[in-house]
């Protein structure tokens, strides 16, 4: 044991006496740095930290290069870990890992990652720390690896946090944002002795993964993305010195670490950016879309019709007939929700637990079968999809269907959801079985061929909320880490569908799974919530989604019971409730009742009206969707009561603004423009008045626009255009 003591102190001692670290790209070590750092540098952003002769490593300095804002403060950093009675926050000396190797790498995607292994003194883990950089934008990513090298078990691993270090003060400048799932509101939080930001538990949302932290007097924001959809924590907590220490990684796990078992974190991202919470947001949507998302698809967002059919006589007579008028009205993507499969519903009732868990069409209702209607659904021009809720299956099918190995359990009881209403409940299979994730990756991928999907909603509906999904340990996960160990199973079907259908629109639904950025390499859709009215709730919904994920992501439609669909005629007001769908991936559902009854086609000729006046006019500035947000009010709206977004491309040529008046008493609002170039004019197009005026964008960015509406609830959208 001495012997190999003393060849990795040599190591060590060779590797800090090393010339220069260089790489093509952006994780460099530069000359005024001493031999041994390493710098990231992207875009301003530079993160320079070093390595500790005694073992570990200390972060230097995290800095916006543009302005020369600090936010580091010097110290250990870049892992926090606990197990069994060992517990340490920042990898230093007293943590007992030494490093012992170092390499960088130039990946596909144009990013650069560096990768710094570790060996503890007396515990047989390998630990390494993974860096990546991306050109072009400000933000660098951290994730670890913990890997059991020796032959005796490192137990009870309960934290392994990739990111930890120390953000400057003073704190009396500081406050942290995020933005709360459950019913998506832009939280402004100031910091007591202690703050945590949770991703909540299973089927719980608490808050997405977009979490920042702003300096309000020097105008700079450091935020974090979190790759994962839960159990997550961002802490914060007040130090002696003024400082800030900063964590981020999993909550909630229990991992004994076998020989030869690898323990891997979520990647995390940091970010620099100066100025607003938009503007940090802009950045986030660089990331995303340069590195992260899957290529658009052409004219994305499609304006969509979600339709349930839970009868049992003509479904596929009235679908068919629906089919043809969607074509009509300008349908673009048209699929088939909880109704489609062998032994569904067929009381009328929205039972969609009735045959959950068949991958096999229902034949009774559609008797020419789901590629006939595939097959006329892509003859109109249109896209067609499915629903699923893989994570839940009719309780009748097993074990016959479903073995009952499959089944999640807890406290030795399988995890059942029972809704009175319904035929028979449905229970939970375990996604951290390596069977159900096998399952699961044949036979939706065998569906989205055999039915000619273009698109697949994947609910995760259907389970009451509770801590850990699964803490059974004998079908392929131990006790404590069945949360853990699902995610990584749900993450690997969504890897496999997008790889092998790369074409395919893959949308998340349900509670839980709300903005995870852990989908966002495969996702091209996110349902914000089945609270699809009033209409003032669907934006401030949109409006806070805005700045976790671009709004061409983020979808609302419009259904049967609304009250507004159901009462209002006044054609002004029925723009308002379009256009507070249109701020997104916007589209139609029979999603209250879950029957064809609701049909669009069956809509008051006021509606279908206002449909078609509305779709055309979404269809000229949806591009714009998936560029720069401008919040010119909080989400929930200015002190008047006004609510206002644009959206804008990001060489400044066009864009489009989409006011709200509310229920405010004051008629008019002077609208700031942003994100326009101030050379340039523009032509400004209101589309209630159908008139146009042309002014500089230095004008509209200084003195803006007054938006007059007479009526509360009336709405205005503005186009603009370079001249």
């Amino acid at each position: 044991m001495m012997a190999v003591d003393v060849r990795r102190r040599d190591f060590l001692e060779t590797l800090l006496s090393m010339p220069a670290l260089t790489a093509l790209g952006q994780i460099t070590q530069t000359s005024c740095q001493k031999s041994g750092d390493w710098a990231i540098e992207s875009a301003g952003m530079a993160r320079v930290f070093e390595p500790d002769s005694r073992g570990g490593i200390r972060l230097t300095s995290l800095k916006n290069a543009d302005t020369g804002y600090e936010w580091a403060l010097p110290g250990y950093c870049d892992f926090a870990y606990t197990a069994g009675d060992v517990h340490f926050e920042g990898l230093g000396p007293d943590s007992g890992f030494q490093l012992t190797g170092q390499a960088v790498q130039d990946l596909e995607n144009g990013s650069t990652e560096l990768r710094l292994d570790f060996q503890h003194r007396t515990l047989p883990l390998k630990l390494s720390l993974f860096y990546r950089s991306f050109p072009g934008v400000a933000v660098f990513e951290q994730r670890c690896r913990l890997e059991n090298i020796g032959s005796e078990m490192v137990p009870e691993v309960r934290r392994f946090d990739p990111v930890f270090f120390q953000i400057r003060g003073p704190l009396a400048d500081l406050q942290v944002y995020s933005i709360r799932r459950s019913q998506y509101s832009l939280e402004r939080l100031p910091i007591p002795e202690e703050l945590e930001v949770r991703g909540g538990g299973w089927n719980i949302p608490e808050h997405a993964g977009f979490v920042a932290v702003e300096n309000s007097a020097a105008r700079e924001i450091l935020f974090f993305g979190i790759h994962w959809e839960r159990d997550w924590t961002v802490r914060f907590q007040r130090q002696a010195d003024d400082g800030l220490q900063v964590s981020a990684g999993l909550i909630n796990v229990t991992h004994d670490l076998m020989p030869g078992d690898v323990l891997e974190s979520p990647r995390i991202l940091t970010g620099l950016a100066h100025g607003d919470l938009d503007r940090a947001s802009r950045v986030m949507y660089d990331y995303l879309s340069g590195y992260v998302f899957p290529p658009k698809l052409p004219n994305f967002p499609w304006v969509a019709y979600d339709i349930w059919g839970t009868e049992k006589e003509n479904v596929e007579k009235m679908i068919l007939e629906e089919i043809e008028f969607a074509a009509d009205l300008g349908i673009e993507h048209f699929y088939i929700d909880a109704s489609w499969y062998e032994g569904s519903s067929k009381r009328g009732t929205g039972d969609w637990g009735c045959g959950l868990g068949r991958y096999r069409e229902d034949r009774e209702k559609f008797p020419g079968g789901l590629p006939y209607i595939a097959d006329r659904v892509h003859e109109k021009g249109m896209k067609f999809g499915l629903w699923v809720d893989p994570v839940v299956v009719d309780q009748r099918l097993v074990p016959n269907e479903i073995p009952h190995e499959w089944v999640g359990r807890k406290d030795g009881q399988d995890n059942v959801l029972r809704i009175s209403a319904w035929e028979a409940p449905v229970v939970h299979i375990c996604l951290g079985n390596p069977d159900v994730v096998d399952h699961l990756k044949s036979n939706l991928s065998r569906i989205v061929t055999e039915y000619k999907l273009d698109w697949l909603k994947w609910d995760n509906s259907g389970l009451p909320a509770q801590p850990t999904i699964c803490n059974r340990n004998d079908h392929g996960h131990q006790s404590g880490d069945g949360s853990y160990a699902a995610q990584r199973g749900y993450y690997a079907v969504w890897k496999h569908l997008h790889e092998n259908h790369p074409q395919l629109v893959l949308e998340q639904c349900g509670y839980g799974s709300r903005h995870d950025y852990g989908l966002a390499p495969y996702c091209r859709a996110n349902w914000l919530s089945d609270a699809s009215y009033p209409s003032r709730k669907v934006r401030e919904n949109a409006l806070a989604a805005s700045y976790i994920y671009p709004s061409s992501y983020n979808g609302a439609w419009i259904v049967r019971g609304d009250p507004e669909v159901e009462e209002q005629r006044d054609p002004s007001l029925l723009d308002t409730l379009f256009r507070s769908r249109m701020m997104g991936l916007f589209g139609f559902g029979t999603l209250h009742g879950k029957l064809l009854t609701e049909r669009v086609s069956l809509y008051p000729k006021e509606v279908l009206a206002a449909a078609r006046r509305n779709i055309p006019v979404y269809k000229r500035y949806r591009h714009l969707l998936s560029e720069d947000c401008y919040h010119l009010t909080p989400p929930a709206g200015s002190a008047e009561g006004w609510q206002v977004v644009e959206f804008c491309k990001r060489d400044g040529s066009e864009a489009v603004v989409l006011a709200f008046r509310n229920a405010s008493t004051q008629p008019a609002y002077r609208i700031r423009f942003e994100g326009l170039q101030p050379n340039a004019r523009y032509r400004v197009r209101s589309e209630n008045n159908h008139t146009e005026t042309v002014s500089s964008g230095a004008k509209l960015i200084r003195d803006g626009l007054v938006v007059e509406l007479p009526t509360a609830r009336m709405s205005e959208l503005l186009m603009l255009n370079r001249v």
